[in-house]
């Protein structure tokens, strides 16, 4: 679904204008009641992804659990990206192997249970053996339990500890709720501000204000997050009142909300990495010199402000510009369309038959790029750059999903796809690399990257206590990275959240799973 902005009019498809109607009977804004008749403070957000499942354990699906305020870490990164406590008040690293936490007295869980060290290490247990990334990031050892202190050994020394359980997906929550085999699928017991009410799969999520939460009663008694896929949808969804905010709108679209006496807008530099990967088992991009040419050919620079409306900083490697990895020092092929060609001619590619493509050793060099249009940006990335690659006489054709098609990347069903994701889920480096750059990680997919020396960097982050060394071994994995010449770096793109003047402290967060807290408001029509 398209529509085009003319002056003061749309000019709206039908499924466009069928779409508004019924997210019309569904209202927002309003005031909801409860079985006594009092009424209350509702707020609808229009979200651009929804998980199958409300399980924080289950893949990266506690990032949608701690979106909607469900759920809670031991430890966040603050707006100031400083570590700060959440559920846990206190940390000390007792010796190499051995952590001590204090957790935060009074909480419980939306069961009405309390938050006991034995309930968290319950629950991190249960994240362990859920969650593929737990086993190798934690390296838990053992865990012992007594009143709020929670000890936690490990396998091997980890003082990046307190950091990886940020990560949602190590989410608190009462073990004991999880129903049968179902497990968290429809409903979760947490300890955010906000409840479960109803999920409705690929529609909706609707929550409702936890009386006993810890840190005050929400300002807010309900909030529905509503599925709406398509950028555009969101945008008039916003635009006609339909919801009262929105999660990363198109940057393109971001003159439209310019009345401040209508709209609040928020934007934050995102950690959030958006990158195209080669299939270096495909039969042509097996070549080097091909690969080389198409990162030399794509004119990242213009696409900051055709594709995102120069919202957001130009691509270099893995880890947004903002981390302290000495991403100005990395070397990369400069955009040179003049040299790519070269380098193809150079190197056997030629137009035989005088149709503008090219062949390699008579067989036309043909591929597919594969996108998705959850992510607003990135159909727009792929669009920018098949017309980039024409240029050099590369013929591509674009398949689009709605999702990422995690499963057909990982069966190795693509030429050149694309990716959004965030590499550092707490301002240090190893979750970047594990998430995607070492043999079967999740988004290394069909192992198209593999090179030696970041394995092992990839094997010695976990027990580097010096944060400078640290940063040294990013810096050189990025640059290995690079050298291998199996990607493109687009961008590093912003979170942008619209909502309508009524809504207040709704704010953008550098990680994009901070979204709705006990602070969040909305005034009165």
């Amino acid at each position: 679904m398209r529509f085009m902005w003319k002056g003061k009019f749309f000019v709206l498809g039908v499924m466009a204008v069928l779409a508004a109607a019924l997210l019309t009977l569904g209202g927002c804004g309003s005031t909801t009641s409860d079985s006594s008749g009092a009424k209350g403070k509702s707020m609808v957000v229009g979200v651009n992804l929804f998980s199958t499942t409300l399980d924080p354990h289950k893949d990266y699906d506690g990032w949608f659990v701690v979106r909607y305020g469900l759920g809670e870490t031991l430890a966040r990164v603050s707006d100031k990206m400083t570590l700060e406590p959440w559920l846990a008040t206190k940390w000390e690293m007792l010796d190499a192997t051995t952590w001590k936490i204090t957790l935060r007295d009074g909480v419980k869980f939306h069961t009405g249970a309390p938050m006991t060290a034995e309930a968290v290490k319950a629950s991190l247990e249960r994240s362990i053996a859920s969650n593929k990334r737990g086993p190798a990031n934690l390296a838990i050892d053992t865990m012992e339990a007594a009143g709020q202190e929670l000890t936690i050994r490990t396998k091997e020394p980890r003082p990046d500890l307190i950091y990886e359980l940020c990560d949602p997906y190590c989410a608190i929550v009462d073990v004991q709720a999880a129903q049968g085999a179902d497990g968290f699928r429809n409903t979760v017991a947490g300890t955010g501000p906000f409840k479960v009410k109803s999920f409705t799969e690929n529609i909706s999520v609707v929550v409702t204000a936890f009386d006993d939460y810890w840190g005050g009663k929400a300002k807010l008694d309900e909030v529905e997050f509503r599925y709406l896929n398509d950028p555009d949808t969101r945008m008039m969804s916003l635009q006609s009142g339909d919801i009262d905010a929105s999660i990363n709108i198109d940057s393109k679209n971001l003159q439209l909300f310019e009345d401040a006496g209508k709209y609040t807008v928020s934007r934050c530099p995102s950690m959030r990495a958006t990158y195209v990967f080669f299939n270096t088992k495909n039969r042509f991009l097996q070549d080097k010199n091909l690969r080389t040419a198409l990162i030399m050919a794509a004119d990242k620079k213009s696409y900051l402000k055709s594709v995102l409306g120069g919202v957001g900083i130009e691509g270099v490697c893995l880890y947004p510009t903002s981390l302290p990895y000495r991403s100005a020092e990395l070397k990369y092929p400069a955009f040179d369309p003049a040299g790519a060609k070269k380098l193809l001619a150079d190197n056997g590619y030629v137009d035989q038959n005088g149709d503008g493509y090219l062949e390699k050793d008579g067989e036309p060099v043909t591929l597919t790029i594969s996108c998705y249009t959850s992510r607003a940006e990135i159909p727009g990335f792929a669009t920018a750059m098949q017309a980039d690659f024409e240029k050099l006489g590369i013929q591509t054709k674009i398949v689009t999903y709605d999702t990422l098609p995690r499963e057909k990347f990982t069966a190795g069903d693509y030429d050149i796809g694309f990716t959004s994701f965030t590499p550092s889920t707490n301002t240090r480096p190893l979750a970047g690399l594990r998430t995607a750059f070492v043999k079967d990680a999740i988004e290394n997919y069909y192992n198209y990257f593999y090179d030696e020396r970041v394995e092992e960097i990839a094997r010695i982050l976990p027990t580097e206590a010096d944060y400078g060394k640290q940063d040294q071994l990013a810096f050189e994995a990025q640059q290995r990275i690079l050298d291998a010449h199996t990607n493109i770096f687009l961008a590093y793109t912003e979170n942008l959240y619209v909502s309508h003047h009524r809504v207040k402290n709704f704010n953008a967060h550098a990680f994009d799973y901070y979204v709705m807290d006990n602070q969040v408001d909305i005034e009165s029509k």
